[in-house]
C-alpha cells in the first residue's frame, strides 16, 4: 500500500456528500489561503459571516475521514492530494495550510473562541472550538510536515520512530485493533512491514558461525529499518506485546518502559475477531481477553470529542514522562537502565479462587524497587476543579501570601509548558488565580480560564489541567512527600521506582493461592521443555545438513533419548522458572557495576497490577536513587498483570 500511494501521481479523498456547511468551508479555505495580506482583518471580523466560516472549517476538520488510521500513511506519502466534498474540492495543500492557520490564532490568542462567544446563534459557548491541536486533522496536517524529509533520490525519508508515532498519533481510530500498530509501519524510520513467514536466507545458513554473527552485528549498527512481522492470526494482546517488546528494544534504555506509561492501545475486550488475515486464510474467530494493566488504553488519552462530537476537550492530564524522541521529563529512577531480568510471560488462571478462573494472563517482569506507599488520598480533580482539601494537605493557611513552595511546583509537575523550566510568575499566578475564587472553595480552574480575567494566570492554569486533571493528590506515607497519582489509586497503593522508567508508578499487589503457584510452575516448567526441544530439534535438523557435507561429524545427542534433565547448560541457560533469582550476581541497571544477590529479592507469592504513572515532589530527579541507598532498600522483580 506504501508504494501504492508514494508512487501516485495524485490522491483524490472523498469526504462525502455535501451538507449545509461544507460548500462554505470550501469556499472559505480558499478565500483563506488565497490572500494573506487579508488574512488579519478576516481573524477580526465579529459579523454573522465570520462567525459561519469558522464553524464550518471546524466542522468539516470533524468529519470521519480525518480519524481513520491508515489515511495517515495515504496522506503524509502522498506525491499530491485533492479533497473532494459534494461537488466542491481544494488542493490538500490549501486545506493544511488553512487549518495550520486556523491552529495558531486560536491556540496562541483564543481569539476566534471569543468572536463565536459573542454570538448568542452559536450559544454564548466560551470555549467553542475546544483544543483545536488535538483534532485529529491538525495532528494529520502536522504529520505530513514532521514525519518525513526528502533524500536526495527524491524519495520521502521517515523520521519518526514506530513508538513515537503509535503514542502521538493514538487519536486515530482502526476497525482492527491491531491496525494500530501495523497501520504505522510503513511510515516509521525503523520498521518496514512484512508477512509472518521470513525469508529461507540459504546463502547465509551456509556461511561459518563466526561470519553469520559478524554480518547481524554489522546490520544492526548499519541498518536501521527492520522488517516487523505482520500476522493477523496473531491475537491483539500478542500484538500489542510486540510491539512493547519493540519499542523497548529501540528505546533509550534510561527511559524504555515509558512505553507503559503512554495511552495508546484500544479497547478490545469482548470484541469478535473476524478479521481476514491478508495472507489468504480466516483468522481464527476469537473473544479478546482484558488487556494487562502494563498495556495503557487510549481511554487515558489527554483530549477527546465531547458527548456531542463538537468540540475536543481534554478528558485527562498529560503523561507525564512525555514523548518518545523528545527531551526527558524527568529522570526518577537516575542513571539505571532496564535490566536483563525483563521478560514476558503468558498461561492460563487456575486455583485463583476468583472469576479469573480458565482466562489467560499476560504477565511483565520488571525490576526495581517499592520506594513508598500512598497515604492521605484526596479526591480527584475532575473537570480542572482543584478542591479545597488539597490546598490542606498542601499546608497553605493563608491565602494571603504566596503559596508553599511543594504545593505550587506539585500542581504543575515543577515543569512549564513544553517541559521547561517552571516560570518565577508561577507562584504570584498561583496566589492571583486562589485569589477569583471563594475563600475555602473549590478553585474551577475554567472558570477562570474562561472569564479571562489575566492571561498570565490563564497559561499558568492550563499548565495546572494539564498535569492535575483527573489525578488525586497524596502525601506519601514515610516520606511525607507531595505527589499525584491515577484517580483510581488507593490507600496503601505502592509508589514505586522500576528501572528504565523515567517516572514512579503506582502498583496494586495482589497475592496468589498455593495452587496457583503451583499451577504456574507446571505450566512454566511445561514451556521450559517444549522450548529446549524445539531447540533440540533445530539443532539436530542443522547437523544432518552439515553430515552431507562431511559424512565423520558425529551427532551431539540423539533427540530420541533427549530431555530436559540431559539438556546441555548452554541450552537451558536463561530458562530458570520466572519470579526466582538467578544465581551469582546480575546485570547492574548502572553501567560497569553489579548488584550483589543480597539486595535483591523476588517473591513469586505476589503479582502486580499497572495503576500507572505518578508525580512525587522531590523525587522526579534521581532524588529516590539516592534513598534507595541510604535507606537499605532492596530491589525486587515485579510481575505485573
Amino acid at each position: 500500500m506504501a508504494k501504492i500511494y508514494g508512487n501516485a501521481h495524485r490522491i483524490h479523498v472523498w469526504l462525502g456528500e455535501e451538507d449545509k456547511g461544507s460548500s462554505h468551508a470550501m469556499n472559505f479555505i480558499t478565500k483563506l489561503v488565497k490572500d494573506l495580506t487579508a488574512f488579519d482583518s478576516l481573524i477580526r471580523q465579529k459579523d454573522d459571516e465570520a462567525a459561519r466560516n469558522w464553524d464550518a472549517l471546524a466542522a468539516l476538520m470533524k468529519r470521519d475521514w480525518f480519524t481513520r488510521k491508515w489515511v495517515i500513511q495515504e496522506i503524509t506519502l502522498a506525491k499530491r492530494a485533492e479533497l473532494l466534498c459534494g461537488d466542491k474540492r481544494v488542493t490538500w495543500r490549501d486545506f493544511a495550510d488553512a487549518v495550520s492557520l486556523f491552529n495558531e490564532v486560536e491556540t496562541g490568542t483564543r481569539s476566534l473562541s471569543r468572536i463565536m462567544k459573542s454570538r448568542e446563534d452559536f450559544g454564548n459557548v466560551s470555549d467553542f472550538f475546544g483544543h483545536v491541536p488535538a483534532f485529529s486533522a491538525t495532528r494529520l496536517v502536522e504529520a505530513t510536515n514532521e514525519l518525513f524529509t526528502p533524500s536526495k533520490d527524491g524519495q520521502k525519508k521517515p523520521l519518526r520512530s514506530l513508538e513515537y508515532l503509535v503514542s502521538t498519533l493514538s487519536s486515530f481510530n482502526a476497525t482492527e485493533p491491531r491496525d494500530t500498530i501495523y497501520g504505522l509501519l510503513a511510515i516509521a524510520k525503523d520498521t518496514s512491514p512484512r508477512t509472518a513467514k521470513p525469508l529461507d536466507d540459504k546463502e547465509l545458513a551456509d556461511l561459518p558461525p563466526d561470519i553469520r554473527h559478524r554480518l547481524k552485528l554489522w546490520g544492526r549498527s548499519t541498518i536501521r529499518t527492520e522488517f516487523y512481522n505482520v500476522d493477523y492470526k496473531q491475537s491483539t494482546v500478542q500484538v500489542f506485546k510486540e510491539f512493547i517488546m519493540f519499542a523497548i528494544s529501540k528505546a533509550d534504555r534510561t527511559r524504555a518502559l515509558d512505553v507503559i506509561c503512554r495511552p495508546w492501545a484500544p479497547r478490545v475486550k469482548g470484541r469478535e475477531d473476524k478479521t481476514e488475515a491478508y495472507v489468504g486464510a480466516r483468522a481464527k474467530e476469537e473473544t479478546d481477553p482484558d488487556l494487562p494493566s502494563w498495556i495503557p488504553q487510549v481511554t487515558n488519552r489527554p483530549f477527546d470529542l465531547d458527548g456531542k462530537k463538537q468540540r475536543m476537550e481534554r478528558k485527562n492530564a498529560d503523561a507525564l514522562c512525555g514523548m518518545p524522541g523528545q527531551n526527558k521529563n524527568y529522570t526518577a529512577a537516575g542513571s539505571r537502565t532496564v535490566t536483563k531480568r525483563l521478560k514476558f510471560e503468558d498461561g492460563e488462571t487456575h486455583h485463583s479462587n476468583s472469576i479469573k478462573d480458565g482466562e489467560p494472563y499476560y504477565s511483565m517482569f520488571v525490576e526495581g524497587f517499592e520506594l513508598d506507599v500512598v497515604a492521605d488520598l484526596q479526591w480527584p480533580s475532575l473537570n480542572g476543579v482543584i478542591p479545597r482539601e488539597w490546598r490542606l494537605l498542601g499546608k497553605w493557611k493563608d491565602y494571603e501570601s504566596a503559596p508553599p513552595d511543594e504545593f505550587w511546583r506539585t500542581l504543575v509537575g515543577d515543569r512549564g509548558q513544553f517541559s521547561r523550566n517552571t516560570m518565577n510568575f508561577y507562584p504570584r499566578t498561583c496566589l492571583h488565580a486562589m485569589q477569583q475564587c471563594v475563600p475555602d472553595d473549590n478553585i474551577d480552574t475554567n472558570l477562570i480560564i474562561n472569564d479571562n480575567v489575566c492571561s498570565i494566570t490563564c497559561e499558568f492554569l492550563r499548565r495546572v489541567q494539564a498535569v492535575v486533571w483527573n489525578r488525586c493528590l497524596m502525601r506519601s506515607k514515610e516520606t511525607k512527600q507531595l505527589g499525584l497519582v491515577p484517580k483510581y489509586s488507593k490507600n496503601n497503593d505502592l509508589i514505586c521506582i522500576l528501572y528504565g522508567c523515567s517516572v514512579p508508578v503506582i502498583l496494586r499487589r495482589y497475592e496468589k493461592t498455593d495452587g496457583q503457584i503451583e499451577n504456574e510452575r507446571e505450566q512454566r516448567e511445561e514451556r521450559n521443555r517444549a522450548k529446549i526441544q524445539d531447540a533440540a530439534i533445530k539443532i539436530q535438523r542443522a547437523f544432518r545438513g552439515r553430515k552431507k557435507r562431511n559424512r565423520s561429524l558425529r551427532p551431539p545427542f540423539s533427540i530420541k533419548y533427549f530431555s530436559i534433565d540431559s539438556a546441555p547448560a548452554e541450552m537451558t541457560r536463561g530458562l530458570t522458572p520466572a519470579g526466582t533469582a538467578s544465581s551469582g550476581t546480575l546485570t547492574s541497571t548502572t553501567p560497569g557495576q553489579t548488584i550483589p544477590e543480597g539486595n535483591q529479592r523476588s517473591d513469586e507469592r505476589y503479582y502486580y497490577e499497572f495503576v500507572g504513572e505518578a508525580y512525587v515532589h522531590g523525587m522526579m530527579n534521581g532524588e529516590a536513587i539516592d534513598y534507595f541507598a541510604s535507606a537499605g532498600l532492596k530491589s525486587q522483580l515485579f510481575e505485573l498483570r
